[in-house]
C-alpha cells in the first residue's frame, strides 16, 4: 500500500501599518490586511480596494472629533468635555448617548428661524466691514442641529463679495475648517444667504467672514445689549468685552491665528435651522 502525505503550503499574507493614503494599491495580494494609523481602522484588500473590517473608536474634546468623511458607518467618538457619545450614521456624527444632562428645550414653530447660536441679543446695530480681514464669531450649539442656510444682512453695499466659512474651536481659538460655505454678493441690500446642509454637534464653533472690498456695512449685534457664548476681554477698559477676533490674513486651513479683538457689533453672521 502506498502511503500519501499531504504537506500544506503556507501562503504568507502581508500586513500594512500606515496612514490610509499610504496603504498600497499595486501588487497587493487579496486578503492582505492594512491598519490605517490616522483613521484607527482595520482594512482588508479585496483585490480592487481596501474594505473596512472594523470601525473607528476614540475619544477627546468635541472640537477634535474626526472628519466624518473618512469614518466607517457605526464609528464611535466620546467627547470628554461634553460627555456625549457620537456615532456615524448615514455619513453624519450623531449623539447616541449623553451623561451631560438634558438639553434645553426650544420652541420650534414651522417658520423660518434664523439664529446666532449661543447669543442672547437685545438689540441690533450696523457695522462697517474692513477689507482683507477675517472676522471670527464664536457660537455655541447646545442642541445638535443641521443648519440649512448661512447669511448676513447688508445695510450698505460695496462692489465685492463676502466669503463665509465655519471652523472648529479648540481652547477658544479657531482650528480646522469645517465648511467653506462660498461667496455672497456684498452689493445687494438686505438678506443675502447661502444654502448649506451642515450638521453641527453640541459644542463651540466659529463662523467667519472675509471680503476684499471694504466700506460695506452689515447688520450686527448691538455693542452692549448682548450676552455672547465666548467671553471676550479688553485690557484698556475692563467694563467692555470684545468677543470678536480678527486676523488680517488670507484664508487658510487650519484657521489663521487671530491677532486682535473687537466688540460684539461685528457679530453679524446668522444660521438658519428651518
Amino acid at each position: 500500500m502506498v502511503e500519501s502525505k499531504v504537506t500544506p503550503i503556507l501562503i504568507p499574507q502581508s500586513f500594512y501599518y500606515l496612514t490610509y493614503a499610504n496603504l498600497p494599491i499595486l501588487n497587493v495580494r487579496v486578503g492582505a490586511m492594512g491598519y490605517a494609523t490616522d483613521r484607527l481602522v482595520l482594512y482588508r484588500w479585496s483585490g480592487a480596494a481596501w474594505q473596512e473590517v472594523s470601525i473607528h473608536s476614540s475619544s477627546g474634546v468635541v472640537g477634535n472629533i474626526p472628519a466624518v468623511a473618512s469614518m466607517p458607518e457605526g464609528s464611535l467618538y466620546f467627547a470628554t468635555d461634553t460627555l456625549d457619545l457620537y456615532q456615524v450614521q448615514v455619513g453624519v456624527w450623531v449623539i447616541i448617548s449623553s451623561v451631560g444632562g438634558d438639553y434645553p428645550q426650544y420652541i420650534l414653530p414651522n417658520i423660518v428661524r434664523w439664529k446666532m447660536p449661543g447669543w442672547d441679543i437685545s438689540s441690533l446695530g450696523v457695522v462697517a466691514i474692513t477689507a482683507n480681514v477675517i472676522y471670527y464669531q464664536g457660537i455655541f450649539v447646545d442642541v445638535p442641529t443641521t443648519y440649512i442656510r448661512i447669511g448676513v444682512e447688508v445695510t450698505a453695499v460695496v462692489v465685492s463679495t463676502l466669503d463665509l466659512r465655519i471652523f472648529n474651536c479648540l481652547n477658544g481659538l479657531p482650528t480646522e475648517l469645517i465648511l467653506d460655505c462660498g461667496n455672497i454678493n456684498f452689493n445687494i441690500m438686505g438678506l443675502n444667504e447661502i444654502v448649506i446642509a451642515q450638521h453641527l454637534p453640541r459644542g463651540y464653533y466659529f463662523l467667519a467672514l472675509r471680503t476684499a472690498g471694504g466700506g460695506g456695512q452689515l447688520k450686527g449685534v448691538g455693542p452692549t445689549d448682548y450676552s455672547s457664548p465666548m467671553k471676550g476681554s479688553n485690557l484698556t477698559n475692563a467694563q467692555v468685552q470684545d468677543p470678536i477676533m480678527l486676523a488680517a490674513a488670507p484664508w487658510a486651513d487650519p484657521a489663521p491665528a487671530p491677532t486682535a479683538t473687537v466688540n460684539a457689533a461685528r457679530a453679524c453672521i446668522w444660521l438658519r435651522e428651518n
